[in-house]
């Protein structure tokens, strides 16, 4: 009888054991951005889980995004985004590299009617000034990790003009090589134009916002429409050192 509770013993203890290491599996996250004819890049098992974790995202380690295609589509950043969104809300601490970690605050429910009720040093505001910094330095850093070499062109602090840093979508379609043969061919007339060139995702100034070759038109997407109208507001109070009437 002894001989037998030890085998059950036993038994139990390897299920156990067994349960454990998959359930620990199963809580890795990671993201990996795939060609368009594959799986989603972005699916439930590799965002954040619904709850706040009490841990750490570390960008390099958990987002593996880089793609072998040189074609991205719009839709596909647009998820990155959602996902930058996504980790800054979920964890409570991101590190960005090795010289940058964001700690994230709750993000407040701003709208653009209600901020009329509150001045301009209200916790709230400083906390949405707050988390679409941090948002966009997150979704920065994941663009950068996903798009392929030579779809990127970063000009940040290579000319005294503030061009923006460039992501091109689709430059093969276009017949051209590279983010740099795209950028000489917006000088060709001496002026900086986007016009006719290449869609691209570009980055000024923090902001991130989509270039439509075909309609020479520009849409944001971090931060968007809503918030770009609310930081306008912010900054315009700001600017005029008064306070945000009731």
């Amino acid at each position: 009888m002894k001989k037998t509770n030890c085998i059950l013993i036993s038994i139990l203890l390897v299920t156990a054991m067994l349960f454990t290491a998959c359930a620990s599996k199963g809580a890795e996250t990671s993201v990996t951005l795939n060609d368009p004819s594959d799986q989603p890049a972005i699916s439930a098992e590799s965002a954040p889980s619904e709850e706040k974790r009490s841990d750490v995202y570390d960008i390099a380690a958990e987002f593996k995004g880089k793609r072998a295609s040189s074609k991205v589509t719009v839709e596909e950043v647009e998820e990155i985004i959602s996902l930058a969104r996504e980790v800054y809300r979920k964890y409570d601490t991101v590190i960005v590299d090795e010289d940058t970690t964001i700690t994230p605050v709750a993000v407040p429910e701003i709208t653009l009617e209600g901020i009329d009720k509150l001045g301009l040093n209200d916790q709230q505001i400083q906390d949405f000034n707050k988390s679409i910094g941090g948002i966009r330095v997150i979704a920065e850093k994941m663009l950068s990790l996903s798009f392929p070499e030579n779809n990127i062109l970063i000009m940040k602090g290579k000319t005294n003009f503030p061009y923006p840093d460039y992501y091109f979508l689709d430059l093969e379609s276009k017949g051209i090589k590279n983010a740099k043969e795209a950028f000489d061919k917006m000088l060709e007339n001496g002026t900086p134009s986007f016009d006719k060139v290449a869609d691209c995702v570009y980055v000024l100034r923090g902001n991130i916002l989509f270039y439509n070759a075909e309609t020479d038109e520009s849409v944001p997407l971090l931060p968007n429409e809503e918030e770009t109208k609310i930081e306008s507001y912010i900054n315009d109070k700001q600017i005029e050192g008064g306070r945000v009437s009731g």
